[in-house]
C-alpha cells in the first residue's frame, strides 16, 4: 500500500538573491533525499523540486511566497527539510 500523505506549507524567500543557481541545486539535492515527490509553487508557475530549469523558471525572489507540497510516505521530513533551507536563507547570509 502506498502512502500518499499530502502536505502544504507556504515559505517565503529570505535569503538576498532569490532562488539563483546555487540554491536550485540545494533545492534539488535535498528533494533526492526523499521518496515524496515535492513541488514548489509561486503564483500560477509550477517546479518540480528535482529540476533546476523548473526551480530557476519560478523567478522566486527576497520577499516572495513560494509553496511547497510534498507528497508520499516521508513528505513531513521533506517539507521540514526544505522549510529549513529556506528558514536559514539558504545559507548564504
Amino acid at each position: 500500500m502506498t502512502d500518499n500523505t499530502r502536505l502544504v506549507r507556504e515559505l517565503v524567500v529570505e535569503n538576498s538573491a532569490g532562488i539563483h543557481a546555487r540554491v536550485s541545486t540545494m533545492l534539488v539535492q535535498k528533494s533526492k533525499e526523499f521518496l515524496s515527490e515535492i513541488i514548489l509553487r509561486k503564483g500560477s508557475a509550477i517546479a518540480h523540486s528535482d529540476s533546476m530549469i523548473d526551480l530557476l523558471s519560478l523567478g522566486a525572489a527576497q520577499g516572495e511566497k513560494v509553496t511547497v507540497e510534498a507528497t508520499g510516505s516521508d513528505a513531513s521530513a521533506a517539507i521540514e527539510a526544505i522549510a529549513n533551507l529556506f528558514v536559514n536563507k539558504f545559507y548564504e547570509e
